[in-house]
């Protein structure tokens, strides 16, 4: 099955590569090219109506997609994009389940994806994404190890099982070193994920961060957190005009000119994404900002848990 589904995905990889433009302007070809073939090696053959009903109407609209469970009832909606949509449709198929469930329904999971960007959510966790893979850049056998939960076997009790690594025995087991510890932990000393619930964001910020792609860049304060994360997204075309020209809840973090977009009024201190392009708001609390920043990544397709900041060994209580 591992392997089955490794190829799968070098497969859509290279049409990705290949063929991106051709089929990245339709939503029609998406799904034929990259979101069923991806479907079917999960077990989700989308012919078969007993397994997945296409085009499920529901209170709010239609889902592209429902998987059935063993009664036949839908209890994971998927909601396709064509490739060149870069948005996850988070919003759109999470008020589909939660309108059908007000209704007796019984859907807990909305899988959002454009054939590169795969986003799982669990909609009764507080935290809700589960994995965000892109099968175009990240490596391989991790893209399979995030979409292996989402096999029919797996799910067939309605729960969502991660995979483990490694899903296979090796053939023979790796020399042992008593008491030392691998380089990528030695790296990973020190290092936080930013889904941790800091407690004490007052204390002295972090020295360092480290960016999705493997980046990392010096910071002096924590709004640089914030700061750095937006103009990676920006540099490698994750923050869309799209993206960042939404409002935050009730705040507008970024703007062309430094000005808040909807009252004109500049912004109380405003820092450059990109100098003469994009200027973002970094007048805000440490608590809030770090907030923001989570908001960002995960309306970038990304997750909090891809960004690291190395924090001081000791903590200093504020006082």
């Amino acid at each position: 099955m591992f392997e089955d589904l490794v190829g799968t995905i070098e497969t859509l990889q290279k049409r990705i590569r290949d063929d991106g433009p051709h089929i990245g302007r339709y939503e029609k070809r998406t799904r034929v090219s990259l979101i069923d073939p991806m479907l079917c090696a999960l077990g989700w053959d989308v012919a078969d109506p007993r397994i997945v009903e296409v085009e499920t109407k529901t209170t709010g609209g239609w889902a592209d997609y429902a998987l059935l469970d063993g009664a036949g009832r839908p209890f994971v909606f998927v909601e396709a994009k064509k490739l060149e949509e870069r948005d996850p449709p988070i919003a759109q198929v999470v008020g589909y389940a939660t309108q059908e469930n007000t209704r007796g329904a019984n859907v807990r999971y909305c899988l959002c994806t454009n054939g590169d960007y795969w986003q799982l959510l669990d909609i009764r966790s507080q935290q809700p994404t589960i994995f965000v893979t892109h099968v175009a850049r990240d490596n391989t056998a991790k893209s399979a190890l995030s979409l292996l939960g989402l096999w029919r076997a797996s799910l067939s009790d309605g729960v969502f099982n991660p995979a483990v690594q490694p899903v296979f025995q090796q053939t023979a087991p790796p020399p042992s070193v008593p008491e030392s510890p691998s380089h990528m932990e030695q790296q990973d000393v020190g290092w936080t994920s930013l889904d941790t619930d800091f407690p004490h964001t007052k204390q002295p910020p972090p020295s360092r961060i480290r960016l999705p792609d493997g980046t990392e860049k010096e910071i002096e304060r924590w709004r640089y957190v914030l700061i750095e994360v937006a103009r990676w997204l920006y540099s490698t075309g994750g923050l869309s005009s799209e993206r960042w020209s939404e409002p935050f809840g009730q705040k507008y973090l970024f703007s062309q000119n430094g000005k808040n977009p909807k009252n004109g009024a500049s912004f109380t201190s405003a820092e450059a994404v990109k100098e003469g392009h994009l200027y973002i708001e970094t007048s805000l609390s440490n608590r809030v900002m770090l907030r923001y920043t989570k908001q960002l990544l995960t309306r970038c397709g990304y997750t909090p848990s891809e960004v690291l900041v190395r924090l001081p060994t000791h903590t200093i209580d504020p006082q």
